[in-house]
Formats: C-alpha cells, sequence, structure tokens
C-alpha cells in the first residue's frame, strides 16, 4: 500500500478516537443513514454477513473491506487510519471496483470527505466527526455498526 512500508491490522484503543468519530455517510435511492465506524473491520456488499449489507446488482458480494490499520508514513513513524481495500483484497477484487474521489483505486486511505462511490447508485462519504457541543447531538443519531 505504501511502498517500502510494513503494514497490519491493529486493534482499537480507547485513546485512537478521544478526538473525534470516523462516520461513514450512505447514500443510494431512498436511503440515507451514518453509520459509526467501531470496529477493526468492516466489510461492504451485497452479502447478508456484511457489516453493511447493500441491495444493488452492481454491488459484488464482497465489495469493499473498511480495515483499521497500522503503517508506517513517509517519515518512519508509525500511524493508524482507517484505508478501504477493493474486495477482500489482492485475490479477491470486486467486479466493478471502488473509485475514491472519482478515482478507480484498490486501496486509499481513508481522509475526511473523501466520496467512496460503488457502482452507479451508492455514495458513501467517510467524515471525522470531531466532538464539540453542536457535533454531539449529531452523533446522538449515528448508527453503531
Amino acid at each position: 500500500m505504501i511502498e517500502g512500508s510494513k503494514i497490519t491490522l491493529a486493534k482499537i484503543t480507547k485513546f485512537d478516537f478521544t478526538k473525534g468519530r470516523p462516520v461513514l455517510i450512505v447514500e443510494f435511492p431512498g436511503f440515507k443513514k451514518s453509520f459509526s465506524l467501531n470496529k477493526e473491520v468492516f466489510s461492504i456488499g451485497r452479502h447478508p454477513n456484511n457489516s453493511l449489507v447493500l441491495e444493488d446488482k452492481q454491488v459484488s458480494r464482497c465489495h469493499a473491506t473498511i480495515a483499521w490499520l497500522k503503517y508506517q508514513d513517509h517519515h518512519s513513524n508509525w500511524q493508524r487510519d482507517y484505508w478501504i481495500i477493493d474486495g477482500k483484497g489482492k485475490q479477491q477484487r470486486s467486479s466493478n471496483g471502488i473509485f475514491i474521489n472519482e478515482t478507480k483505486k484498490s486501496h486509499h486511505r481513508l481522509r475526511n470527505g473523501d466520496i467512496i462511490t460503488i457502482g452507479h447508485n451508492v455514495a458513501i462519504t467517510y467524515r471525522f466527526v470531531a466532538y464539540n457541543t453542536q457535533n454531539n447531538n449529531m452523533l446522538k443519531t449515528v448508527y453503531y455498526l
């Protein structure tokens, strides 16, 4: 994912989200909901075993995986962030791929405001919602996966 870097699945600790909460805003015809990311691995797809089930013919059974990964940045500092991966990874990609901000990618470190497009109908916006008095009310309406 990052040239010359070690990347591993990381455990979420109580310190990881002390400043805010990562949220997915999922939109497709007739559906709009916000989901809080609070697990190490989330699967998105048509199969009922996924964390987020999307019933759309252009969505693969396991279309994408969002994982909390630990990696070394270009300055050799260890970082932890959510990454999105097409399908289940290198060996099992989705049929139609994932688009991040209108660019087809096999993987991507998620940043605030990224728009993930799956098929023609599904748009997922990644947001990091900082804790403050205005946002606390919004976070009360977020669904927890």
